[in-house]
């Protein structure tokens, strides 16, 4: 079994199957539709569908409501979701004093009990300092990208299986370390190992502790709870390169600080009204690590099961790639002027997204929605974007993947992927649109960069692995091989 395999799946779906119907709060919002099963015992079966197969009952419910939300039972409770992108539109412009983002992830990701530390800090670094520097950071991701793929995948002109997930962590791992805590930290493998292992082990944690009621939650945490181990593991290895970190900026030579212009830096500068708590840095350092890590590992999985049960795009892909890194003007210009790769990453993610929900809100105040739901303090609201992306309306085939789709349909202008647009937005929409998302697309590309021009690859079986959906969220096959070899030029 991959030692990133779900192993919280199995104990999940027993729960599910053998939980009382009881559990489920009879509080649906009034005068919002339900899908499905809505009675007091039958909403149960409700949430084993939604578990078992969201896809449907999320174009279900966009179907059967035009124009308006709905609700679905999740195990725990009763969630409002909102598939219409007008209603998406609306809900991107009411401020977080009413409808929040942070207390929405907080609340689904557990975070008392899985160490994730989430707050508008972190939110304003990412844009304001990391998004800023990246033209000057690219270049040291492109070269650790193209180190750590020599590491992992064995540089032999013979076919080679090599464990997919598995794989794309451990690489994104190694790059995510690179631009959060510099060298020589990044080539730290018990560091990257531990920092990959936090981030998977905090949505498996996640999706069981939400199954069960909160006066459960510390039993539950208390008889396992790999997430809040592996964090005193972190903070450990870390704890010595916060203080020394901590200890350079105290002396104010900013020659010596400018050559650690990486998050850490960043975090332990913004932290003075917690006395630069090391351990509460740590968790806001693998929090970030979290949403790259997670994010990247998964969405850079399907791809590279789309590209193999894709042979066709290679060529093309590799005659674009080495057109724009030939112009010399910079690796941020050529990544910037790789639209076919960028609609194949995009079509991609249409496909398989890392969750059918782009954006999570939680009520703070009372709101009444324009299509007239009413949303009492505590609800928990999903906007999923899985119909519109599925839309026979907007999409010809919507179910068939074409690599070059969103490149025949856009004007040749960079980064069409990161900027949300009502008929796609897998990133969230409006001003709490993901903050990294420029960034997440770049790496991407980064990664497919180095396999095409590095390598040949191609599927272990006949078809494409298939996708794990476990609730609302899209899991690539983390069991599955792919076969690598150093390229063959023909």
């Amino acid at each position: 079994m991959s030692r990133y395999s779900n192993h919280f799946t199995l104990p999940a779906h027993i729960y599910v199957l053998s939980t009382p119907p009881v559990r489920i709060p009879r509080t649906l919002c009034i005068g919002i539709p339900a899908v499905g099963f809505s009675g007091p015992f039958s909403s149960w079966l409700g949430a084993i569908q939604l578990w078992l197969d969201s896809p449907r009952l999320l174009r279900k419910g966009h179907r059967n409501n035009p124009g308006r939300a709905f609700q679905l039972p999740h195990a725990d409770r009763w969630v409002v979701y909102v598939t219409d992108p007008q209603l998406v539109k609306e809900i991107s412009t009411i401020p977080p004093n009413r409808l929040s983002l942070l207390e929405a992830s907080n609340d689904m990701l557990q975070a008392p009990y899985t160490g994730i530390h989430q707050e508008q800090q972190i939110i304003d670094i990412i844009k304001y300092r990391l998004v800023r520097s990246w033209t000057s950071i690219v270049p040291t991701v492109y070269e650790e990208a193209a180190e750590a793929l020599s590491q992992y995948i064995p540089s032999t002109t013979e076919w080679t299986a090599v464990p997919a997930f598995a794989t794309v962590s451990d690489v994104t791992s190694r790059i995510a370390a690179r631009m959060f805590v510099g060298l020589p930290k990044a080539h730290d493998m018990e560091y990257t190992r531990l920092s990959a292992e936090w981030a998977h082990g905090v949505i498996n944690a996640g999706v069981v502790l939400n199954m069960f009621p909160k006066i459960l939650r510390p039993l539950v945490c208390w008889i396992h709870n790999p997430p809040a181990h592996t964090l005193k593991l972190v903070f450990k290895n870390i704890a010595s390169l916060i203080e020394e970190r901590k200890s350079l900026l105290a002396t104010k030579d900013l020659e010596k600080s400018d050559r650690h212009n990486d998050l850490l830096s960043w975090l332990i500068q913004g932290d003075t009204a917690n006395a630069m708590d090391p351990l509460l840095i740590t968790r806001k350092l693998l929090s970030v690590n979290f949403a790259t890590i997670h994010t990247l590992s998964s969405v850079g999985t399907h791809v590279l099961y789309y590209l193999a049960a894709h042979p066709e795009y290679v060529e093309p892909l590799r005659a674009e790639i080495t057109s724009a890194l030939g112009q010399g003007h910079g690796i941020k210009h050529a990544l910037d002027h790789m639209y076919t790769l960028e609609s194949f990453l995009k079509e991609s993610l249409r496909l398989s997204p890392v969750s059918a929900v782009s954006m999570l809100r939680k009520a703070i105040q009372p709101i009444t929605l324009s299509d007239g739901s009413h949303l009492p303090i505590g609800t928990l609201l999903m906007v999923s974007p899985l119909p519109v992306h599925m839309s026979s309306e907007l999409y010809e085939d919507a179910e068939v993947f074409d690599g070059f789709r969103f490149h025949k349909a856009e004007s040749q202008s960079p980064n069409q992927m990161a900027i949300p647009s009502l008929d796609y937005f897998p990133f969230g929409y409006g001003s709490l649109a993901c903050p990294g998302r420029l960034i997440a697309v770049s790496l991407l590309k980064v990664l497919l960069t180095h396999i095409l021009l590095g390598y040949d690859i191609k599927l272990q079986g006949d078809t494409r692995p298939a996708d794990k959906w476990i609730g609302t969220l899209c899991f690539p096959n983390d069991l599955a091989k792919i076969f690598f070899r150093k390229r063959v030029k023909q």
